[in-house]
């Protein structure tokens, strides 16, 4: 390999152009053969891995040796581990340097799994360090063969400083026109070429519209940067890299942080602090990138519910259709619902109340959906939502009645069996929950009737009922005092919750109470001067 060739990033970017004649023997190019160029860094405590692919230009020749090297490298390294494995084990078992009682403790598979990753790991180190001694003895017989480089006739890495590509080549024909070709002279320095290869705003990016203000030595890789091929009569390969973090959101650069966002990486880990700067910074703009990082199925859940908060914390009527979006879509993760189920629950108005009176009234949407959304009305409180949660909660009487009948003379399982039976009756309860929190006195009738036919939300209607009562007494019309105070005692079931999502009821009917709602009517008729 000879001279390294530096090809700096400008403005955050790098544009690289290779001749159009294969790298090792400078013929015509017929075909390209993609490489891999990547290198670990930290960032802080984190320690992330940066790559790109470069397509490299080959002739057919070339092209087939350098995977045929690819392969045999491969099979060695198979090889020397395999080796490597079995004089690690041998080694031990010499040197005692295990004994049987170790194996056969009561943690005994722990011991084996630990075994096992000490093995692999000296013997990957073993086999790594033979592979590459090999192919330095079997270099000199193999031309073909590089000890070193990343493919034949070249080698391709990251600068340490990460602010730069470096190249190496084995044709130094190949490595003149190249440095040429990329502005450079022949001593590897720019030269006045480079203004005419500088990337231009259509490689920035599409949410970048002026260069970046870091210096090059604080421009380093913080996500994966991509490399796309553009057109193969030029072989041209753009790598694309994004500035610092920290940098970003020091400066409040919304732009730079949407691009890190843009070019989400599932492994990348610092794409809480770029989501958790963008809701600081309350820029419409990032609303729609958040947005479709919500909407990801291959987006990590945990980076899915920061992107929720986010759009909250933004605010506006565009980041709340974004989150009742979240809670009608059927193919977004639980956790990423309940997500936006709390967020709107925190921020939502009567724009989020509109949207979703409509998830609530459309049948068409599946229960747990709907009854999502009779929830949250119920957390917001909105007036508007008083009238869809009744419609909610309405029941067939004679249905009900006999229904709950057989809580008292039949078994429970034929009672729990006829009433789940009933597609909405988990809306229902949702719903009897929401209007306990509006607590609107036009809810009291509908919850009565609830008490005296439905067995299952008998007690959950009974408690809203009762709070209602107790704060809506002196709005509350006569029609309705007079039918409070001749509520009878009803029977139903108590629901004990165990979880988020699961409930079970007692397994026999138990007597419900109703005589404090009957005693605060009764006494706010005698207040009026009227009677039962």
């Amino acid at each position: 390999m000879r001279k390294t060739i530096r090809i700096p990033f400008v403005h955050n970017r790098t544009v690289v152009r290779f001749p159009n004649r294969c790298v090792y023997c400078g013929e015509s190019s017929t075909t390209s053969l993609e490489i891999k160029v990547d290198r670990t860094f930290s960032i802080g405590q984190s320690t992330t891995t940066v790559s790109t692919r470069l397509p490299i230009p080959y002739c057919e020749v070339h092209a087939r040796t350098s995977k045929q090297n690819a392969e045999i490298i491969m099979r060695m390294f198979y090889i020397a581990l395999i080796f490597s494995a079995s004089a690690v084990i041998i080694v031990a078992q010499q040197n005692e340097l295990y004994s049987k009682s170790f194996f056969e403790s009561p943690y005994s598979l722990g011991a084996y799994i630990m075994a096992a990753v000490v093995v692999i790991f000296l013997a990957a180190i073993m086999a790594a360090i033979m592979t590459q001694a090999v192919k330095y003895l079997l270099s000199p017989f193999y031309k073909t063969l590089p000890y070193q480089g990343t493919a034949l006739g070249i080698d391709a890495n990251f600068s340490l400083q990460m602010d730069a590509l470096e190249f190496k080549f084995t044709n130094t024909q190949i490595a003149s026109e190249f440095s040429l070709l990329n502005g450079q002279d022949n001593h590897g320095n720019l030269s006045s070429l480079a203004s005419s290869f500088s990337p231009t705003s259509d490689i920035e990016g599409k949410h970048r519209s002026k260069p970046d203000p870091l210096t090059p030595q604080r421009q380093i890789l913080a996500a994966n940067p991509s490399s796309q091929a553009s057109d193969n009569s030029e072989n041209q390969n753009i790598s694309k890299g994004l500035p610092v973090i920290p940098e970003l959101i020091k400066a409040g650069d919304v732009d730079g942080l949407i691009d890190v966002l843009s070019n989400y990486r599932h492994k990348f880990p610092r794409m809480h602090e770029v989501i958790q700067a963008l809701a600081e910074l309350k820029d419409e703009r990032a609303i729609e990138p958040l947005t479709t990082l919500l909407q990801n199925p291959k987006v990590r859940e945990d980076d899915q519910e920061d992107a929720a908060e986010a759009l909250a914390r933004i605010g506006g009527t565009q980041a709340i259709e974004a989150l009742v979006a979240v809670i009608q879509s059927q193919t977004v993760k639980e956790p990423v619902r309940r997500s936006a189920e709390k967020q709107l629950c925190q921020v939502g108005d009567s724009r989020a109340a509109g949207l979703l009176i409509g998830i609530l009234t459309d049948k068409k949407n599946p229960e747990h959906i709907r009854g999502t959304a009779a929830h949250i009305l119920g957390e917001i409180g909105d007036e508007q939502s008083i009238e869809p949660l009744l419609a909610a909660i309405e029941i067939n009487e004679e249905k009900e009645k006999r229904i709950s009948q057989l809580l008292s003379d039949g078994p429970w399982y034929e009672w729990k069996t006829a009433y789940h039976a009933e597609n909405d009756w988990w809306l229902r309860t949702i719903a009897v929950e929401a209007l306990d929190k509006v607590g609107d006195s036009r809810a009291i009738l509908p919850l009565s009737k609830l008490v005296k036919c439905s067995a299952g939300e008998a007690s959950i209607a009974l408690k809203a009922l009762t709070k209602i009562v107790e704060n809506c007494l002196p709005v509350i019309t006569v029609d309705d005092l007079r039918e409070l105070a001749s509520l009878e005692d009803a029977v139903g079931v108590v629901w004990d919750a165990l979880g988020d999502d699961d409930w079970v009821q007692s397994p026999s009917p138990i007597k419900l109470n109703c005589s404090l709602v009957r005693k605060m009517a009764n006494q706010e008729l005698s207040h009026r001067g009227l009677q039962a």
